[in-house]
Order: C-alpha cells, then sequence, then structure tokens
C-alpha cells in the first residue's frame, strides 16, 4: 500500500518529515511520496527517516497551477536531485510568491480591522518555522486573536481567507502544460491531483453526477494528456467506490496513470488519517509501478 500524496511542516501540514516516515513504517506501506506546495526541502529529512524504517521515499512536489480560470493543483513525481533545473527554480519562483503573499494577506486584514494578527503571531502559529508559513496558520492567529469572532477555521476561511473571502490574495501559478513541459525535461511526470475538488467543488448535486463528471473530464484529461499530464488522483479519500472506479476508467481511456493519496495535512484536516483517508483509503502498489514504466 502506498501514499502519494502527503504535506508536512515544510509547507502546509502539521506533522514533520520525520513524523511522516515513521506513520509510513507503522502502517508498513511500500513507499511515501512527500508532495509538499511548491517545494521539496524537507525530502532528505523524510528520506533519511524513510530509510530507516524501509519504506521508499519519492521526492515529489504539489505544484500551484492555474486551470480554466480555477486554481488547479499537479502532483510532480520523481524530482531530480539537480538543485539548479528549470524545474527546481520554478518551485523555488512559487514558494518566493508565498511569502509575497502573506505580506499582502497581513496587510488586508489590518484594512479590515484584523491587525492583531501580525507576521509574529502568524509566525507562532507555524511553531516558528517561518518557511511553512500558510493560510491555516493566518487562521490560527485569527483565532487565538480574536477569541469567540469565529465559529472555527472553516468560518474564518469562509469570511476571510478562502477563494471567496474578503482578504484572499490569490497565488502566482503556471498551467499545467507548462508544469508537464518543465517536469518532463527534469525525468520528472505530473499527475492532476484531486479532480472533483478541482472541477466540481461547490457545484450542486445535480451538476456533480457521475454523467456530469464523465462529460467534464473527457475534455479537461484528453486536452491535459495531449500537452504531457502522465496520471489521474482516482483514489482519494472523498472518493466513493463509484466515483473511483468512474475516474480509473477514464484514466485508461486516455493512457493516464491511475494514481492516488491520502492529501494528509495532520491536525490541519481533522478526521483524515495518513495513508488510509477516513479509514478506506487504498492505493494500490501499482500506482507507483505504472508511473515507473512510464517514466522508464
Amino acid at each position: 500500500m502506498l501514499d502519494l500524496h502527503c504535506h508536512s511542516t515544510c509547507s502546509d501540514g502539521t506533522d514533520a518529515p520525520e513524523v511522516l516516515a515513521g506513520l509510513a513504517g507503522a502502517l508498513g506501506l511500500t513507499a511515501v511520496a512527500l508532495t509538499d506546495h511548491d517545494a521539496v526541502a524537507g525530502f532528505e529529512r523524510f528520506s533519511t527517516a524513510c530509510s530507516a524504517v524501509g519504506v521508499r521515499p519519492v521526492r515529489a512536489a504539489e505544484i500551484s497551477c492555474l486551470e480554466e480560470g480555477r486554481s488547479t493543483h499537479v502532483l510532480c513525481y520523481f524530482i531530480s536531485d539537480d538543485e539548479s533545473s528549470e524545474l527546481r527554480r520554478l518551485l523555488g519562483d512559487l514558494a518566493g510568491d508565498r511569502r509575497r503573499r502573506n505580506e499582502l494577506l497581513i496587510a488586508k486584514l489590518a484594512e479590515l480591522g484584523y491587525g492583531d494578527v501580525t507576521y509574529e503571531e502568524v509566525v507562532r502559529s507555524a511553531g516558528g518555522d517561518e518557511g511553512s508559513i500558510g493560510r491555516p496558520h493566518f487562521a490560527d492567529a485569527l483565532l487565538r486573536c480574536y477569541p469567540g469572532r469565529f465559529a472555527g477555521r472553516q468560518e474564518v476561511f469562509d469570511q476571510l481567507l478562502g477563494s471567496g473571502g474578503a482578504a484572499y490574495v490569490p497565488k502566482a501559478r503556471v498551467d499545467v502544460a507548462q508544469a508537464s513541459k518543465v517536469a518532463g525535461a527534469d525525468g520528472a511526470l505530473t499527475v492532476l491531483a484531486h479532480p472533483i475538488v478541482t472541477f466540481f467543488g461547490g457545484a450542486p448535486p445535480e451538476d456533480r453526477d457521475l454523467g456530469a463528471v464523465e462529460r467534464r473530464l473527457e475534455g479537461v484529461l484528453s486536452r491535459l494528456r495531449a500537452d504531457g499530464l502522465s496520471g489521474l488522483e482516482c483514489y482519494y479519500p472523498t472518493h466513493d467506490p463509484a466515483t473511483t472506479e468512474l475516474l480509473v476508467s477514464l484514466a485508461r481511456r486516455h493512457d493516464l496513470v491511475p494514481t492516488g493519496g491520502s492529501d494528509y495535512h495532520g491536525t490541519n484536516k481533522p478526521g483524515l488519517g495518513f495513508a488510509v483517508g477516513y479509514g478506506d483509503l487504498r492505493v494500490p502498489d501499482e500506482a507507483l509501478e505504472a508511473l515507473e514504466a512510464l517514466r522508464a
């Protein structure tokens, strides 16, 4: 069993890379890909810890993209150790934009009357790790600085930090074609992450039944496959069996590798377990084998 999608404290997760490796060893996983957002900074620590417990580490990242005007993520696997590669430069540019965005977010919150959320308060939420700061840390700072103002983190996102929130600051993004091209030059592969969340999040039930999903994704996958996409994340915690089956069928129809992962973020996603999602997630070893075969 695998987990090809998880996050550490090097982006917006709450578990250190070494902790994730320990969890993988305890669960007897075959391999784990550390997919921090636009970053591979935690991989060496993760790799060393994985080796100690007999788990294969995969150097990976989740790249911020923009597709059809919406935020889209691609998981990039088998990133090389060449720190001067174009892919590493792209990740560095996107990570650098995170710092710019955080500064703008602090300024927007002050304009909206939340001036107590200073940079120092956000760093405190991140446990002192300035390199990992993201919106969950802003949410925790808001909850701490303004007790009783919000019912919880989700309300903070709904009102302020989410894409429709008053303080939202958009990310710098590339399109999937560019991400796939740069990844390919590095010997890496790209996989479309959580397609239901991306293309149907917030849609009413009548617009996200299996027929609607199939019709919408047919065109998307055909185009992205032509642009260099290699896989589709089919096994995901919020997918029911029928959705998973449809996505696997679509992946094979478009010559894409069906992959999967828990998208584990630690306590930032309460109730969601590493590798097992909400208890019944199982990502088959064949997913990684198929990616490796395609890469070869």
